[in-house]
């Protein structure tokens, strides 16, 4: 997913989170895995993404510094898949890149940066279907092998308790990297993102959060 530094630098990582409803953390409609409302065979992309939709986070490393300010913006829909950008701004007015991308319901999030033709690994999903957190996931833009889905409870994210699905990542049998995602239960919206890494070369741990949502 996302952390702070160059976006198409692979140990990335980020928290989501939108709704196309408003208030994102108390919309229903589709249910966490093992309920039926909503539930189909494959993976879909959850109808509140949609165009017009504006998601902003905030991530930080662990010196607890804000790194980056990202906004992702959909721009449309159809067939399925879902276009879209992102923003990413270095806090204080430092630097600043666009990428332009495309989503499909199984995860596959190919973009390329608004200066380059050259298709990056980037994070950009920004949800998950919670029917199938699974198969609607492809290790949100970072070299983990292994994947686990640790099911549903209660969490405290930023100072509010949310129903979470969590998703745990890891680089390999030394977990020299790991990364937990929770997401909504109710609509898979990613609402935070922890990375952590025990090599220092990798660069810092790092924290990312939704921080608001907008629209155009």
């Amino acid at each position: 997913m996302r952390a702070s530094g160059p976006r198409h630098d692979p140990g990335r990582a980020l928290a989501r989170a939108a709704l196309a409803c408003g208030a994102i953390a108390w919309c229903s409609g589709v249910v966490a895995p093992g309920g039926t409302a909503g539930a189909t065979t494959s993976p879909v992309i959850p109808s509140w993404v949609k165009a017009g939709l504006r998601v902003h986070y905030v991530e930080d490393t662990a010196d607890g510094r804000v790194d980056w300010d990202i906004t992702d913006t959909v721009t449309s829909r159809a067939g399925g898949d879902v276009n879209g950008t992102t923003l990413s701004a270095e806090a204080g007015g430092g630097s600043r890149q666009t990428y332009y991308w495309q989503c499909s319901p199984d995860g596959d999030c190919p973009g390329h940066s608004a200066t380059s033709s050259e298709v990056v690994d980037e994070p950009f999903l920004f949800w998950v279907d919670p029917n199938h957190p699974l198969g609607s996931v492809r290790g949100q833009g970072t070299p983990f092998s292994l994947l686990t889905y640790l099911g549903i409870s209660n969490k405290d994210i930023m100072g509010r308790t949310y129903k979470v699905g969590t998703l745990y990542y890891t680089s390999g049998p030394r977990n020299i990297q790991t990364l937990v995602v929770y997401y909504l239960a109710t609509n898979g919206l990613l609402l935070e993102e922890r990375l952590t890494n025990k090599d220092p070369y990798l660069g810092p741990d790092i924290l990312t959060w939704y921080a608001g949502e907008s629209y155009q």
